[in-house]
């Protein structure tokens, strides 16, 4: 887990963030449009970092320019005091030279602000992913970093395997079982092999895998929930170990979908190297399933204590965003929703702050349950009893 962060968009937009109703609809805006024409053109992974971030921010410009300018932070007529960090007619130049591009993307003030004269990022969760992922191409950029990443490989359906050797580290393999039902990406057992040959005690350093799809008109999309921000740890060699949380579904309308058999994918990470292993990771599972439906899956569903937000709403946990809440299958929502505990101390687990703690500093779009001590208390002991999660 990410740890010492000021903002984690898999916390508050793609886990945990988000339980209120919440269309993909709109988020293709986030492409990065790269042009294959021509013998000398460049390929997608050669194009400028700094390019594509300017290119995303342009994308995401006149929702962003929506939700911060009115007349404020554009234009300062609404509040002669607000910062104009969009100022036009060049809002690019104009955020550059503000302090919300930060070196570390999640302390960005962009992300961090709450609620004030007027509303805070947190409140539009859509936008909120789609500002992280362009601060994060920032913060490379101006590291002159070259991200570690795949090639960009064709997907069939059935098991598939990526070779990450281009990343950084030879021999390293991500598998996955491919559908793509109605033309929808969908990925399960998501697995990373790490061969023996990394050395005794060692394995790979994986942070923040994210999926980018070449589409055959040549433009080039990125995971518009960034699936997999939390993930940061060292895969040891010579297993083959679940990449959390192990699924992913990529719904965006006619950047991800319709998505065909041939079309290809890239996985380009914040950190790929030989890293040591600690401790072999286990596999999550559920020690008891039947006292999870019971206990805890009436709060994620907005009854009992949990009246106020319900998480397995489609465009919720129910749908995309981890952890994924999965209609009548109690195990599996309990492994999911089971990576966001700790056991060490029960009260400050993600699942319990992100619906009932205080806001900041764990922002929630989804709100909070109506009853914050009753929800806290029944995960708090369902936890600390040791009978439910691994």
């Amino acid at each position: 887990m990410m740890s010492g962060r000021r903002f984690s968009l898999a916390m508050v937009v793609a886990a945990l963030s988000v339980c209120s109703s919440v269309s993909v609809v709109g988020c293709d805006d986030q492409q990065d449009d790269v042009s294959l024409k021509g013998g000398g053109a460049s390929t997608p992974a050669e194009v400028p970092l700094a390019e594509l971030a300017k290119d995303t921010f342009n994308q995401l410009k006149p929702e962003l320019v929506k939700v911060c300018g009115q007349g404020c932070h554009n234009t300062g007529v609404a509040f002669k005091s607000a910062p104009m960090f969009l100022k036009p007619p060049d809002e690019y130049a104009s955020i550059k030279a503000s302090t919300m591009v930060t070196e570390d993307p999640t302390a960005s003030p962009l992300l961090n602000k709450n609620e004030h004269e007027g509303p805070s990022i947190a409140s539009y969760p859509e936008l909120a992913t789609k500002v992280f992922t362009w601060l994060r191409m920032e913060a490379a950029a101006a590291a002159k970093k070259q991200l570690p990443a795949s090639a960009f490989q064709a997907i069939v359906v059935g098991p598939n395997e990526v070779d990450m050797s281009p990343a950084g580290v030879a021999g390293v393999k991500i598998r996955f079982e491919a559908a793509m039902p109605s033309g929808i990406l969908s990925l399960t057992k998501i697995r990373i092999f790490v061969p023996e040959s990394v050395g005794p005690k060692k394995g790979v350093k994986l942070t923040r895998p994210l999926f980018y799809r070449l589409r055959k008109d040549n433009k080039l999309y990125v995971d518009p929930v960034d699936t997999f921000s939390y993930v940061d740890g060292v895969f040891p060699g010579g297993v083959e170990t679940q990449l959390p949380p192990g699924s992913a579904i990529f719904a965006v309308p006619e950047s991800w979908t319709p998505f065909q058999a041939g079309d290809k994918l890239r996985i380009q990470m914040d950190k790929f190297e030989i890293g040591d292993v600690v401790e072999v990771p286990k596999l999550p599972s559920c020690k008891n399933a039947a006292m999870f439906q019971t206990l805890l899956m009436p709060t994620l569903t907005g009854q009992g204590v949990g009246a106020g937000i319900n998480c397995s709403a489609g465009g919720c946990h129910g749908g995309q965003l981890n952890p994924r809440f999965v209609a009548g299958d109690a195990a599996t929502t309990c492994v999911n929703f089971g990576q966001f505990v700790d056991k060490a101390n029960p009260g400050q687990s993600r699942v319990v702050l992100k619906a009932s703690g205080p806001n900041p500093p764990t922002g929630h779009a989804g709100a909070k349950v109506t009853d914050t001590a009753g929800f806290a208390n029944a995960w708090t002991q369902a936890i600390s009893g040791g009978q439910i999660f691994e």
